[in-house]
């Protein structure tokens, strides 16, 4: 049979220029780029042998039979191959890996180990093609029944695994990956169905393998320019890999004393030639270190030979010790190191980043000389506030939060006559979440707008609901987070709900932390709105913070909570102040709340000291609502 070889010659100078193109160095040794490169290699070694093969069975009389049948058999040994990498390459392009055990790497790779079976045996069943002295090369029904079905096989379960994971696979990238798979089924379809004196599947698949390195292998993408290195992507996304194929490493890692101010102070083209300068240092003493710019002046490299933190440390630090030379200049800079053991590697965090920058943190803090030891222990605190992180997610999602209210008791009435509205956060695998651990969660991942909002609905339709129980109850306290004073429309997207619930503003306390205070300009002005519409507002947790008491007597305060640490160092003997503050607060018109009354002295002697009104477990603990509701009838009731 004769072949038109037209196709499979420029098929074979493209692959070729691609091959070249891709030269390893320059990129990172990823699963994807390795499996990206074999399929290159294996795609010019089929059609190499595919044109050999078509010449020489087209003069089959010229060769022995043994040599037509090895050239055939190699080809579509080859053939299968390809067609394996390349769908290990785009199972590699998403978080997840199909192939992340041994078990399922054995499941996959069955049709490839039948299909060579087949191939191989050719010579004694004749089951994919035969060759004769008579007839010369001829496809046989195994051709058509088996080894199409196979290369449709790993395409269609590639199509399936893309689809599963879509929502964490880049869409241009999946894009890429689906039009080279198209592109292989048409050529297989028209060379066996309607071409078949020409041979085009190397054809479109060279093409397809030009389109992926196109959208998905450009180096560019892993490359910081600011510092000529691997970026912050490069090391999530390699550290992924190491890890999800069990090969251990270790991370040395420095970052540059108050980057941000000399990046202010400087100018980013200055901070960029010194970013360059530490570049070219590691590069030339560790050249076969993988070096990662993390950015915010803080660097990390891997060395395959594995880190050695102290060689690592004199060098930078005898580097550090002398100054920088810029265009506008010498500069001396200070530095920070950190170091993640091999053996922590394991651990798989999310955000390994999160870890080596809040372990350069500590460094700075400790005024650390050497470097800070990433131990277990930052690993497994990050796993909390990450399992932490992921309840959260699911109470806002199910509106599951439930609502405690802890009484607030009067010192001249003697009655309970308000309370503090409290989130509790329960969950099925991590039991009760303390609130000071899922609010600061809530704060960091920028859940704490819906959280606050479904404890405000909360609070307000309880109120709503038991108004005639709660007729002793002046006003509710409700906690503000200073993130949600952020939202310029916070103010009235309040009043909307206390209109919803037809519940009264001059029956709501809003409780701010010193905190809020950090930006006061819009902090006064969403208080200003609520303050006219009847809302009062309260200091919470005093004494905890730097007071600025100049910032507090601008707001429109009715209360000072005093935090507890300074009603229990009262009481203590290791704080004397507490007299002085509710002194000098009762003399500007403030009422006084202490918190964490815990005992009958306490509630006597703040009593004469002045305190307005009283908190703690010497009264009740937060209650869920209907307790609640029993304990002020019992005690309003009793007094």
């Amino acid at each position: 049979m004769s072949w038109k070889l037209d196709y499979e010659i420029v098929s074979l100078a493209m692959t070729v220029i691609l091959f070249m193109a891709y030269r390893p160095e320059k990129y990172l040794p990823l699963r994807r780029n390795r499996f990206f490169y074999l399929t290159i290699a294996c795609e010019i070694s089929v059609i190499v042998f595919d044109i050999i093969a078509s010449v020489t069975t087209a003069n089959f009389g010229n060769y022995p039979l043994w040599f037509l049948y090895s050239e055939n058999i190699v080809y579509f040994l080859l053939l299968s191959l390809e067609y394996y990498l390349f769908f290990n390459y785009t199972i590699s392009i998403s978080k997840h890996s199909l192939l992340s055990s041994t078990k399922r790497k054995v499941i996959i790779s069955i049709p490839l180990i039948l299909i060579s079976i087949l191939i191989i045996s050719t010579p004694f069943t004749n089951a994919l093609f035969e060759v004769t002295r008579a007839t010369g090369y001829q496809r046989q029904w195994a051709y058509y029944y088996i080894l199409v079905p196979y290369l449709y096989f790993y395409i269609i379960l590639s199509v399936i695994y893309l689809s599963y994971f879509h929502r964490e696979i880049i869409p241009e990238q999946m894009i890429a990956v689906l039009c080279s798979y198209a592109l292989f089924i048409l050529g297989t379809f028209l060379q066996a169905s309607v071409f078949q004196g020409t041979l085009l599947i190397s054809c479109f698949a060279a093409f397809g393998l030009l389109i992926v390195y196109m959208s998905l292998q450009n180096p560019e993408y892993y490359l910081s320019v600011k510092a000529s290195c691997f970026n912050s992507k490069a090391f999530r996304d390699l550290t992924t890999d190491y890890s999800e194929t069990n090969r251990s490493f270790s991370v040395f890692s420095f970052s540059i004393d108050h980057y941000p101010i000399l990046l202010n102070a400087y100018g980013e083209e200055t901070m960029n030639d010194i970013l360059h300068q530490i570049v070219l240092l590691l590069k030339s003493n560790y050249k076969n270190a993988l070096i990662f710019y993390l950015e915010d002046g803080v660097f990390s490299f891997i060395d395959p030979d594995d880190v050695d933190p102290d060689n690592a440390t004199d060098l930078l630090k005898n580097r550090f010790e002398h100054s920088w030379s810029t265009s506008i200049g010498e500069l001396r800079l200070n530095a920070y190191f950190t170091y993640l053991p091999r053996d922590l590697c394991n651990y798989k965090s999310p955000n390994l980043i999160s870890i080596i920058r809040n372990s350069l943190i500590l460094a700075a803090m400790h005024n650390e000389t050497r470097y800070e030891i990433i131990e277990a222990e930052i690993f497994e605190k990050q796993q909390k506030d990450n399992e932490i992180h992921q309840a959260l997610q699911r109470a806002v999602d199910r509106n599951s939060i439930q609502m405690h209210y802890q009484p607030i008791y009067d010192t001249k009435s003697h009655k309970i006559v308000s309370a503090e509205a409290l989130a509790r956060l329960h969950d099925d695998k991590l039991g009760n979440i303390p609130p000071d651990e899922f609010i600061v969660t809530a704060e960091q991942d920028g859940s704490i707008i819906k959280l606050g909002n479904q404890i405000f609905i909360k609070t307000l339709s309880f109120m709503r609901d038991h108004k005639k129980d709660l007729k002793d109850i002046k006003y509710m306290e409700i906690n503000l987070s200073p993130v949600q004073f952020t939202n310029l429309n916070f103010a009235e997207d309040f009043i909307d709900l206390a209109f919803e619930n037809r519940v009264e503003l001059n029956n709501v306390n809003l409780e701010i932390t010193e905190t809020a205070t950090s930006d006061i300009s819009i902090l006064k002005k969403q208080m200003k709105i609520l303050y006219n519409m009847g809302v009062r507002f309260s200091l919470d947790d005093y004494g905890t913070g730097f007071s600025n008491l100049t910032l507090i007597l601008q707001l429109p305060l009715e209360i000072i909570k005093i935090d507890k640490s300074l009603v229990w160092a009262y009481f203590d003997g290791s704080n004397l102040m507490l007299k002085n503050i509710v002194k000098m607060f009762k003399e500007q018109n403030y009422k006084i709340l202490c918190e964490g009354i815990e005992t009958k002295e306490m509630v006597d002697e703040l009593t004469e000291m002045g305190v307005d009104h009283l908190q703690g477990f010497y009264f009740s603990k937060p209650l869920p609502e209907a307790e609640f509701i029993n304990f002020i009838k019992e005690f309003n009731g009793n007094n």
